[in-house]
């Protein structure tokens, strides 16, 4: 059996490659645009053959070196990934998710400025013999410089950008969770009436100095009535909630009620012991809306809360400061 390991190997041949790369394109370019010089659209194959051919190739090798300096810059056995739950605040979360890009060389981070801009750059140093001999002849001069520069620079964003989005054997396991949408999620929960505390809980597994998360999902207790019950939520996207499930201790059933939405049923359900028994209930908090959608965030939380209120009001008997929650909810039990 092969033995687990983490090994992330030194990012200094990366860098060497990656400034020798981009000053060796830089000189090239000088060189190439310097002793093709273009004076009309009659040169139109000497700017294919220099303005274009060469920035794409220039381009496709800083990919390729990208990519495979990635693919070797961990060596990678699996180990087994035990998970344990831990919550975080949500200013804990927002710092976590910040770090972990930064922490190791294993996580794909994708910009659009690496698939845009070297693009842009071939297309502009195509036109720039043309424009500058066309237009502007007495700063013909410049050209050289300006072709230098940006072939050194669409090699440095090809490389640099290939390597921070490509993946390797271990970016699987380390791809971030949906730390964002869970934060925001708990920050409109947050501001709802009745929340007293509100966590963001995640699994976590450890090997050695690594650590990866899983699974994020906010939870939050209600005021007045923390001990016994709570509502869990899951967000798939910004804005929008996917999954609830609101909890209540109750005497009747071991394992509490439960009721429960999702994006797909859009109604709370009801669950019992029998799953077959199970059943829809009315929603508390009224809206205009026929259904509730994943972008009903405050009034999908508000009707978790107002059912669990309702349900513990008529098992254990009135409470005058749930009572004032309901109508601060907007919930009525009629």
């Amino acid at each position: 059996m092969t033995e687990a390991k983490i090994e992330e190997r030194s990012l200094a041949p990366v860098i060497v490659i990656l400034l020798v790369g981009t000053i060796i394109s830089g000189l090239l370019g000088y060189y190439f645009a310097q002793n093709s010089p273009v004076t009309g659209i009659s040169d139109l194959t000497v700017v294919v053959a220099i303005y274009f051919l060469i920035p794409t190739f220039v381009g496709f090798l800083g990919y390729l070196l990208g990519w495979v300096t990635k693919k070797r810059a961990v060596i990678y056995q699996r180990p087994t990934w035990e998970f344990q739950t831990t919550d975080f605040s949500i200013d804990e979360c927002a710092d976590l998710a910040k770090q972990y890009f930064k922490m190791y060389n294993l996580v794909p981070r994708s910009n659009l400025l690496y698939y845009l801009l070297p693009p842009l750059l071939i297309v502009s140093l195509t036109a720039l013999p043309l424009v500058v001999a066309e237009s502007f002849p007495t700063v013909a001069w410049s050209v050289p410089y300006i072709f230098g520069i940006g072939l050194a620079t669409i090699f440095w964003l090809t490389m640099y950008g290939a390597f921070r989005a490509s993946r390797n054997a271990a970016s699987l396991d380390f791809l971030p969770p949906r730390f964002r949408e869970a934060i925001w999620l708990a920050r409109v929960q947050r501001k709802i009436p009745g929340v007293s505390k509100i966590s963001i809980y995640l699994d976590k597994a450890e090997f050695g100095e690594y650590t990866i998360y899983r699974e994020p999902r906010v939870v939050l207790r209600i005021q007045g009535i923390e001990e016994i019950a709570l509502v869990k939520s899951i967000s798939e996207d910004i804005g929008s909630i996917s999954r609830v499930l609101a909890w209540l201790r109750s005497p009747d059933t071991e394992k509490g009620i439960v009721w429960s939405w999702q994006a797909q049923d859009r109604e709370f359900w009801k669950q019992t012991d029998n799953p077959e028994d199970g059943y829809y209930v009315r929603r508390p908090v009224k809206s205009i809306k026929p259904e509730l959608d994943v972008k009903d965030v405050e009034l999908v939380t508000k009707n978790a809360i107002a059912i669990i209120v309702l349900e513990r009001i008529r098992i254990y008997g009135e409470d005058e400061g749930l009572r004032t929650l309901l109508k601060e909810l907007g919930a009525t039990d009629d």
